[in-house]
C-alpha cells in the first residue's frame, strides 16, 4: 500500500513540476507577470497530466509501486527533489531550500543512489541561489537539515 502511495505522490510531484516550469518559462519571456490566456492554462495543464501519465504507467515504474521495494519511495524522493528545486528557482525562497536539504538527506538514508540524481541539483541551487544562500549561517542550517534526514 505504501508503494501504491508514494507513487501517486511521485506523480503528483510530477505534474506540478511541469505546471511550474512550464509557467516558469512563459513569465521569463514576458518579463513580467501577465495575465495568462486560457489556451496557455489548458497547454500547461495537459502537458503535466500527459507526462503524470505516461510516468505512472511506464511498465518499470508500475512493476514498482505495486510491490514492496524500496524503488517507488526513491522515485518519489527524485519527483520530490525535483519540484523542489523548480520551486526554488522560481521563488528563491530558502525554505525550500531548506526542506530539500532535508528530503535530500530522508531519501540517502533510503536508496544510497539517490547522490547520482541529488549532487547535480545541489550546485544548480547553488549557482542559481547564491545570493540567497551565501551566508555560513543559512550553509550550516542546510547541513544540519540535511543530516537530520539521515
Amino acid at each position: 500500500l505504501l508503494s501504491v502511495v508514494l507513487s501517486t505522490g511521485c506523480a503528483w510531484f510530477q505534474y506540478h513540476s511541469v505546471v511550474l516550469w512550464e509557467a516558469a518559462l512563459s513569465e521569463e519571456g514576458g518579463g513580467k507577470r501577465k495575465r495568462r490566456k486560457m489556451w496557455e492554462w489548458t497547454v500547461s495543464v495537459w502537458a503535466g497530466v500527459l507526462t503524470s501519465l505516461l510516468m505512472s504507467f511506464c511498465p518499470l515504474l508500475w512493476t514498482y509501486s505495486i510491490q514492496a521495494e524500496v524503488f517507488a519511495m526513491n522515485n518519489f524522493f527524485v519527483s520530490l527533489l525535483l519540484y523542489l528545486t523548480l520551486r526554488f528557482y522560481v521563488f528563491r525562497e530558502r525554505g525550500i531550500a531548506f526542506l530539500g536539504a532535508f528530503s535530500i538527506g530522508l531519501g540517502l538514508s533510503n536508496q544510497h543512489t539517490l547522490i547520482f540524481y541529488a549532487l547535480p541539483l545541489v550546485l544548480f541551487v547553488f549557482v542559481t541561489g547564491f545570493r540567497v544562500l551565501c551566508t555560513f549561517q543559512n550553509f550550516l542550517f542546510l547541513v544540519i537539515c540535511g543530516i537530520a534526514g539521515l
